[in-house]
């Protein structure tokens, strides 16, 4: 039996990219190379105009726009539903909303071939949540009637999609309350972690030092500071974890619209 093949829409190139999402594609694509020939579709942004090859892992250009998301995904479903006959695969899967125009191509052609919708974070959850931070931001008035239509997209994938992948039992229990999926279609496969890259160094307490954290009790948050990565529960668990830890610090490492709060 030879190998799988398995094409992957994702609007923003994950080679380019160094989201959660790009980095599970690339990473998942690299460990399953002997298995499985992956060939990724992604929209035409940071200026990805050829195709490329990394890690054995076939990145092929779809025309974008490269302006804002909601924008370019648009632009990148009706490329990739206008070349569908060119994208041949035994399986296909599409990151967030990044496949619905495809999807809705093979529903419309009675094409059986299995279609992954992997979710990572629920968008509609996140919409529900955006009313409930504290942090206000015009940014965040402005990007909710976006995050609203694209949780009903991504609730149209979840229910047409022949098997839903997500990354917690959180997200997964969320998937079959809002989007009104059959839990059994759901399947839940956590982000990894790359232990030869990611593990304890030596050098951490000369860090701590130079930070001034000398025998404390350290949280270490790194990410986007945005809305949806939850800081201001972050921010509120801090305020009782330092009452009841004496010497306790929270250290936050990112960059977005939320820092200047």
């Amino acid at each position: 039996m030879g190998k799988l093949n398995l094409a992957v829409f994702n609007t923003q190139p994950p080679h380019l990219y160094r989201g959660g999402v790009e980095r599970r594609i690339t990473e998942v694509g690299k460990r399953l190379i002997n298995e499985v020939n992956t060939k990724v579709y992604s929209g035409t942004k940071a200026g990805f105009k050829k195709t490329a090859v990394v890690d054995g892992v076939i990145l092929v250009p779809c025309f974008s726009t490269d302006m804002f998301f909601p924008l370019d995904n648009w632009f990148f479903n009706k490329s990739i539903s206008r070349v569908h006959n060119t994208i041949k695969a035994d399986v296909y899967e599409a990151h967030v909303v990044s496949g619905y125009g495809f999807l809705k191509t093979l529903k419309r052609r009675k094409d059986a071939k299995p279609f992954i919708q992997t979710i990572h974070g629920v968008l509609a959850d996140e919409y529900i949540h955006s009313f409930k931070t504290s942090f206000h931001t015009l940014r965040t008035r402005l990007s909710r009637p976006l995050m609203r239509h694209l949780s009903i997209i991504e609730r149209e994938s979840a229910r047409n999609a022949t098997l839903i992948v997500t990354v917690s039992k959180y997200s997964s229990q969320k998937i079959a309350k809002l989007y009104g999926v059959e839990e059994n279609r759901v399947r839940v496969v956590p982000n990894g972690v790359d232990t030869q890259r990611f593990k304890p160094t030596k050098g951490f307490e000369k860090v701590k030092h130079e930070l001034g954290l000398d025998n404390k009790k350290c949280v270490l948050f790194v990410g986007n500071l945005v809305p949806r990565k939850g800081l201001h529960f972050l921010i509120e668990a801090a305020k009782n974890v330092v009452k009841e830890t004496e010497g306790a610090r929270f250290i936050i490492a990112g960059d977005g619209p939320l820092k200047k709060k």
